[in-house]
């Protein structure tokens, strides 16, 4: 089977929507969706905590997920639990962390890293937003990606709090 079908060559691809043109919102939340999922793996391969790596790991494939239900292909798996998990676990590395007041600039490559997937995870909200603006998204999706968005500022505080 070749990895080319010459389908997409004039402009348009095929998503669950049918045919669209492939600077399209949804294509742009696609592809960023992929980002996510990919900046996500990036961090994980550059922290050392073994149980923030089974977070970030947790979050990829979360991330699976929520492209599912918010594309459509199937729906549910991302629940009012998940989104209470999220803020559980912020709730658990926020306490142990100490209070901050400024702006805070990433000092390692770790923290760096879960950085940028949670400036990528910002992007995706800003273009979920603007689809939802004329299309029904659900609310648990919304309060999903803010809060992870959330998390991941916690973890990179986390990881840089011995640096």
């Amino acid at each position: 089977m070749k990895i080319y079908t010459k389908t997409g060559d004039n402009l348009f691809t095929t998503t669950h929507k049918g045919k669209v043109y492939k600077s399209s919102l949804i294509i742009e939340i696609e592809g960023t969706l992929d980002e996510v999922e990919t900046t996500l793996s990036l961090a994980r391969c550059k922290v050392s905590d073994d149980k923030v790596k089974e977070i970030l790991a947790n979050l990829t494939n979360e991330m699976f997920s929520f492209g599912s239900d918010f594309l459509g292909y199937s729906t549910g798996k991302i629940t009012k639990d998940s989104v209470t998990n999220l803020e559980n676990t912020i709730d658990l590395y926020q306490e142990k962390l100490e209070k901050i007041d400024q702006f805070v600039t990433p000092s390692t490559e770790a923290s760096a890293f879960i950085h940028l997937a949670r400036v990528t995870v910002r992007r995706l909200e800003r273009r979920i937003v603007r689809y939802a603006l004329d299309n029904k998204v659900e609310d648990t999706l919304l309060q999903y990606i803010n809060r992870l968005s959330d998390l991941l500022f916690t973890l990179a505080r986390w990881v840089e709090k011995d640096a």
